[in-house]
C-alpha cells in the first residue's frame, strides 16, 4: 500500500503514448486529445472514431471519455481501485450522473503500463531492468459534459445551500452501499483528514519556520483534541472524500437556474467520517468563491443544505471548525511539498495552494465563537 504522506509520483505521459495505449488497451483510434489539469495522476480528454474493436463497447460515447493514468504509489492499490469503479457505478444506478468505468480489451477496469520516467513512452518488458520507469493504471471513464461548479461566475447563496444536501444525498446513498473491501476500509490517501502519518515529519518541509510552528501547534489540538472526540460520537461510512467546485457539476436550466447535476473525480473515496465530508466541501468552495461572497456564510449555507437531509451530532458539529483548518493546512502543506518537488511547474497546484493560505489566514482569525454563530444564523433563515 502507498505511503499515505509521501507525494505520488505523477506519471509523464506523452500524448503520443496516450493515443497508442488508447488504441492498443481499449481498441479505440483518437480523433482529438487535451491534457487536464491533475493534482498528482495525469489525465486526458480523448474524443474517439466511431470504429473500434472493442467488443464492451456498444456505442461510442458522444461527449469523449477520460484516459487516466494514475500515480505511481496509489497503483499499487488495485482492489481499492477497482472498488472506486464500483462507487461510480452504484450511484449512476442510484440516480446520481458520474462517470462510468469503460472495460479495456481484456474485460477488465484497470490495466497496468509502464511508462518511461524522462520521456513519458512505453517501455517494453525487455527493458524493464535497465529504463527508468514507473508502472502505473490506466483506466478510461465516460467524460460527462455539464460544467463544473467552479466555473460558476454568478452564484447564489441557494446555489451553495444545494450543493451541501447535494453531498448529504450522495453519503446517505453511500451509507447503504455495502461497498467494501480491505484495502477500502484501510484505505489512507493523502488527503484523508484523520491520517496524520509522517504528517508533523512533512512540516519540517516548510522553510517559514513561523508557519511551521503554528502548523504544528494546530497538528497537536487536532491529534489531542479533535480525533478523539471524532472516534467517540462521530459517523463513520463510505464517503466521496473530494467534494470541491471542480468536482461538482451544474446545468443551467431554461429560466436561469443553475441545478447541481452530478459529480466526477471519486479518486479520494474512503471509509470516513461524515462531518470530514462536509467540512471539505465547505472549505473549497469558501476559497473558490471568496471574491465574490462572504466566506464564513458560504460555510453556513453548504451547512444547512447538508444538514436539511442529513443530521450531524453536537460532537460532529462542534469539530467542523477543527476540520476544515486540518484540510486548509493539509492542503498548503502537501501544495508547498509538491512545488518544491516533481510538481515545481504544477500551476494547479500553486492555485490550489494559494487560495488555501488566503482562507486559513482568514478562518484561524476568527473565534470559534463567533463563526458558530454566523454559521448558526445563516442556518435559522431556512427554517
Amino acid at each position: 500500500m502507498a505511503d499515505a504522506m509521501s507525494i505520488p509520483s505523477q506519471p509523464q505521459v506523452k500524448e503520443g503514448t496516450a493515443t497508442k495505449i488508447l488504441k492498443d488497451v481499449f481498441g479505440m483510434s483518437v480523433k482529438s486529445i487535451k491534457q487536464l489539469d491533475s493534482y498528482s495522476d495525469c489525465n486526458f480528454l480523448v474524443k474517439v472514431e466511431e470504429q473500434h474493436s472493442n467488443t464492451l463497447v456498444d456505442t461510442i460515447w458522444p461527449h469523449g471519455y477520460l484516459l487516466k493514468f494514475t500515480n505511481k504509489e496509489e497503483s499499487l492499490e488495485q482492489t481499492y481501485i477497482e472498488t472506486q469503479c464500483q462507487v461510480l457505478l452504484y450511484l449512476k444506478k442510484n440516480g446520481i450522473d458520474a462517470p462510468q468505468s469503460v472495460k479495456n480489451l481484456n474485460g477488465t477496469n484497470i490495466y497496468l503500463v509502464n511508462i518511461h520516467h524522462e520521456n513519458g513512452s512505453l517501455v517494453p518488458d525487455e527493458e524493464l531492468a535497465s529504463v527508468p520507469h514507473g508502472s502505473y493504471c490506466v483506466r478510461l471513464f465516460t467524460f460527462l459534459p455539464e460544467n463544473q461548479m467552479a466555473s460558476l461566475t454568478n452564484i447564489s447563496s441557494a446555489t451553495f445551500f444545494e450543493a451541501g444536501k447535494f453531498v448529504a444525498q450522495v453519503d446517505a446513498l453511500l451509507q447503504k452501499s455495502k461497498l467494501t473491501n480491505e484495502d477500502y476500509e484501510n484505505h489512507t490517501g493523502t488527503f484523508v483528514l484523520d491520517n496524520l502519518d509522517n504528517f508533523f515529519e512533512k512540516s519540517k518541509s516548510i522553510k517559514d519556520s513561523a508557519f511551521r510552528e503554528r502548523l504544528q501547534s494546530f497538528l497537536r489540538h487536532f491529534e489531542g483534541v479533535t480525533i478523539p472526540a471524532l472516534i467517540a460520537g462521530a459517523k463513520r461510512q463510505p464517503i466521496h472524500g473530494d467534494f470541491n467546485p471542480h468536482n461538482i457539476l451544474v446545468k443551467i436550466s431554461d429560466n436561469g437556474e443553475t441545478i447541481i447535476s452530478g459529480l466526477i473525480d471519486i479518486y479520494d473515496t474512503s471509509i470516513g467520517y461524515v462531518v470530514h465530508e462536509i467540512a471539505i466541501c465547505m472549505t473549497h468552495l469558501m476559497y473558490q468563491f471568496q471574491n465574490s461572497h462572504d466566506i464564513f456564510e458560504i460555510g453556513g449555507h453548504v451547512l444547512a443544505g447538508f444538514l436539511s437531509t442529513l443530521k450531524l451530532s453536537e460532537i460532529e458539529l462542534n469539530v467542523i471548525r477543527d476540520c476544515i483548518l486540518a484540510r486548509l493546512y493539509k492542503t498548503v502543506v502537501i501544495g508547498f511539498w509538491t512545488m518544491g518537488g516533481e510538481g515545481a511547474d504544477n500551476e494547479y497546484v500553486r492555485k490550489h495552494t494559494e487560495d488555501a493560505l488566503q482562507i486559513l489566514d482568514r478562518v484561524e482569525e476568527k473565534s470559534e465563537k463567533d463563526l458558530y454563530t454566523i454559521w448558526d444564523s445563516v442556518r435559522k433563515s431556512y427554517v
